[in-house]
């Protein structure tokens, strides 16, 4: 009897907690199943919509076959690509020091956070609001714009007659640059509990990078998609070197101790230069963006240090699969941030407005006092 329970370790206590699973523990399961499923009905909409479908709003023509397509692309990153960089983790770190092994075996709390952000992400509900803000306010918006101030600024017909090789580095350059403005809002004091989400992650896992706030959707819409659409980026451009940035997260949220080398230092960041961004003892955000250029043009940029790198923020997180307490803290301390800068707007602006009121002109009455 002794020989059969201590034969093997499938049957320790840990495993048995695995398979009996506690409150939630079975949510990344589901998860996991509806991602499948909407992997398939995902690729069901990008083949019936695969003609153009346009639809009209507020006169403005709007393609929906492109929704569908990059759906669809997303969807095979996450299936393909994220298992490919799981792979090359543990060929370039080991099995021992993998993420996998951390989610799978270690059972690490902030993994299953991530893990559940991942999965959440593909299926559209964590990025719901920024869905909504890129195609229903950024995509559509920024285009009615663009057709306003296409007669000073229009860069669709330089770019579009550019051969690819010169049009995708271009468009690469200036995504990146409106990527890093947007990323220095989000470190800024009214948008960092929002982003704070992301940073609390206490060891990189890949689905690393899906950990987001919902909230974030101004930043990652209003501020980086918006601006390409109003100068005249093409929208298929856009899409695609977004997809290129996507898998960069994903690759730079992996346990790769790789910098690169020249290329990680002015092209692509690194996973190593990205966890030192992640470092919760600096003082002052470093590394932004995905290209280190717009770093060092920004006096953004630090090269890594010999050093273990410290990752999680200074705010505790209860972590695990549930993760709804956290994100509702972390938009209730946003919200308390705007509110107490609204409050100290209003203070300076009535305090402007007293030192610039004028003296009465009023005259006085002197008689009194000449008596």
């Amino acid at each position: 009897m002794q020989k059969e329970a201590g034969r093997s370790p499938l049957w320790s206590g840990r495993f048995i907690s695995w398979v009996t699973p506690t409150p939630f523990s079975r949510l990344p399961l589901a998860l996991g199943a509806l991602f499948l499923a909407y992997f398939v009905l995902s690729f069901v909409l990008m083949a019936s919509l695969k003609t153009s479908m346009p639809i009209e709003l507020a006169g403005h023509h709007f393609d929906l076959s492109l929704v569908a397509v990059t759906f669809f692309k997303y969807s095979l990153i996450g299936l393909v690509i994220v298992p490919a960089i799981f792979l090359l983790e543990i060929v370039s770190v080991g099995w021992i020091e993998s993420s996998a092994r951390s989610i799978l075996i270690d059972r690490d709390m902030s993994g299953r956070s991530d893990l559940v952000c991942f999965l959440l992400t593909h299926l559209r509900l964590m990025r719901l609001p920024q869905i909504i803000f890129t195609f229903g306010f950024a995509l559509i918006t920024g285009d009615m714009i663009h057709e306003l101030v296409k007669t000073y600024v229009d860069l669709r017909p330089v770019m579009t007659s550019l051969p690819s090789y010169v049009e995708y580095p271009l468009c690469f350059l200036l995504y990146t640059m409106f990527d890093y403005l947007a990323h220095r809002v989000d470190h800024s004091r009214y948008f960092w509990p929002l982003h704070r989400f992301h940073h609390a992650a206490a060891e990189f896992h890949v689905f690393t990078a899906d950990r987001g706030h919902p909230g974030s959707a101004f930043t990652q819409a209003g501020l980086k998609i918006f601006p390409l659409v109003i100068i005249g980026v093409p929208i298929d451009a856009i899409i695609n070197i977004g997809m290129l940035i996507v898998v960069i997260n994903y690759l730079n949220h992996s346990r790769i101790d790789w910098d690169f080398g020249w290329f990680g230092r002015y092209v692509i960041q690194s996973p190593r230069h990205h966890q030192l961004h992640h470092s919760r003892l600096l003082r002052h955000p470093v590394n932004l963006s995905v290209c280190p250029i717009w770093d060092r043009l920004g006096g953004t940029w630090r090269d890594v240090a010999p050093i273990k790198t410290i990752l999680g923020t200074s705010v505790p997180y209860r972590h695990g699969a549930f993760i709804v307490p956290d994100l509702v803290r972390d938009y209730r301390d946003f919200l308390r941030g705007l509110l107490w800068g609204g409050r100290r707007v209003t203070a300076q602006i009535s305090r402007f407005r007293f030192r610039r009121q004028p003296e009465s002109t009023t005259p006085v009455d002197r008689s009194s006092t000449e008596r």
